[in-house]
């Protein structure tokens, strides 16, 4: 029987020289764009993966490789940095890891510009202002699809080249960063008194969304829960009387309290009183939020609650899903260590970088402290644990990957361990990133006069080459890896400044 087919329909012979062909123009392409520069040792971004994720047309790469041969495509910037984790462009923005972009200038018969994005291994967003990507620009922006023109496949190529000879980017992640940079530089009188007798509520809504509450209950031998602390202090000042439950009630006035209590008293007064006077700045009445039996601790009012309670026990009880468990929980000044494990992150066989694991209790913070909840004790831990709680907070409190490349393990190494160290259990499984901490350098600096205007440079030396330190350009390179010493450098440059007129 003989079959025919249907116009444009590719057989699977003709679909695998096409494959072959495409694999033979890629390599031709690669060694085209090739240049003799000396080979980065480590490399984050994959040139070669992102090459692999490039959709184009064999027409289009043969054209491709006619521009990078006679050099009519160069780039003119290469950059690379961490998009904010979060909304942006008004889109959710999922990953936290390093990108990068690239800019290239195309002179040919047609000048254009190409811009591209992309990730560790894969092209993100490509755009071209030639008249062949004009329509799509329009209706689809940044797109990676077979309808890339040449001048973007032949970016994507030199921008391979450029990755093999530069050291761009590293593991350090949003998180990452985000951590490091908080070290780069929280009754009636002829009667029993009445008590009022706190008590605190941790209530889980899952295992990672936790709130707490504070509690206040009124009574003589029976307690019972105040239901609105803001009609509490109303029927307190007007000296009415006030139900303490069946059969039972008092004339409210601070002589109806025991001694004790009457702390409790005052506190309640002060939090409805704050609330009715931030109440009229923003309205012409009073908006209560405070007609309930238990009110939210946050970082607002969690200072004010601790130093109320500080000393004493008081009942917790634990709500978590339909379990109940009471318990008295005593609260205290105490510094509660959190674990930090340092792990190995290895990328094609070279050591990376080191992602932190970090172990802590459950925690709240305010503007001054951080507390902390473990073995019926509510913790207050002072500044020094807050700031490592807050650089913690970028990254979800552990839940994401904190990941420092190797390029920033000085940071980590130099910055953060020395300000931790005291306040926190320290595993080191990583010994290896010791090794990348960079050294002390040797710095030079230049200075030059010509016609009243005085000139200055700096160098730094270090084992694997010499940079300038103003420019970033490299002067040298050896065998050894570059490992630059950023704060060294910007203490070079504000010594510069000493020598140069303003």
């Amino acid at each position: 029987m003989d079959f025919r087919f249907l116009d444009g329909v590719k057989t699977a012979a003709e679909l695998k020289k096409e494959k072959e062909d495409m694999k033979n123009i890629k390599a031709d392409m690669i060694s085209a764009s090739d240049t003799e520069e000396k080979k980065a040792i480590y490399k984050y971004f994959d040139g070669e993966a992102i090459i692999d994720s490039l959709s184009m047309s064999a027409d289009t790469a043969k054209k491709a490789k006619e521009l990078i041969k006679n050099n009519q495509v160069r780039l003119t910037e290469v950059n690379d940095g961490i998009i904010s984790y979060g909304n942006a462009y008004g889109y959710y923005t999922q990953d936290p890891n390093v990108c990068g972009i690239a800019v290239a200038k195309v002179e040919s018969s047609e000048n254009c510009k190409v811009d591209i994005e992309f990730g560790k291994d894969r092209l993100k967003r490509a755009y071209c202002n030639c008249s062949k990507c004009s329509d799509k620009n329009i209706v689809r922006g940044y797109l990676n699809d077979t309808r890339n023109c040449e001048h973007v496949v032949a970016t994507v190529f030199l921008l391979n080249a450029y990755l093999d000879s530069h050291e761009l980017g590293d593991e350090t992640n949003y998180f990452g960063e985000a951590f490091l940079s908080h070290f780069d530089e929280e009754t009636d009188i002829n009667e029993e008194p009445v008590h009022i007798v706190p008590k605190l509520i941790m209530s889980y809504k899952s295992e990672y969304d936790t709130s707490l509450y504070i509690q206040f209950k009124i009574g003589r031998k029976k307690l019972v829960q105040i239901k609105s602390y803001r009609n509490f202090v109303d029927a307190l000042r007007d000296n009415e009387i006030y139900p303490l439950g069946k059969n039972d009630s008092v004339k409210l006035g601070y002589g109806a309290f025991d001694d004790k209590s009457i702390k409790y008293v005052k506190f309640i007064e002060q939090l409805v009183d704050t609330e009715a006077s931030i109440s009229y700045k923003l309205l012409d009445y009073v908006k209560t939020g405070l007609n309930v039996s238990k009110i939210p601790v946050d970082g607002a009012n969690i200072d004010d609650i601790f130093n109320l309670l500080v000393g004493e026990k008081v009942e917790l009880t634990t709500e978590y899903l339909s379990k109940k468990t009471v318990t008295d929980i005593e609260l205290r000044d105490f510094n509660e260590k959190i674990t930090i494990g340092i792990n190995p992150i290895y990328d094609r066989d070279l050591f990376a970088g080191i992602n932190l694991e970090v172990d802590f209790p459950l925690s709240f913070i305010s503007n001054n402290y951080v507390y902390c909840i473990k073995d019926n004790y509510l913790n207050r831990c002072d500044e020094n644990l807050l700031k490592i709680f807050k650089a913690m907070n970028e990254s979800g409190y552990g839940y994401r990957e904190i990941k420092i490349g190797r390029k920033n393990i000085g940071r980590f190494y130099s910055n953060v361990l020395p300000s931790i160290k005291d306040y926190a259990n320290i595993v080191d499984n990583a010994p290896e990133a010791i090794s990348f901490v960079p050294e002390k350098p040797e710095i030079t600096y230049y200075l030059d006069m010509e016609d009243s205007i005085v000139t200055g440079r700096a160098e730094a030396a270090y084992t694997g080459g010499r940079v300038d330190i103003l420019s970033g350009k490299i002067l040298e390179r050896n065998d050894n890896e570059l490992l630059r010493n950023q704060k060294q450098e910007e203490k070079a440059i504000e010594a510069l400044k000493v020598y140069l007129p303003c």
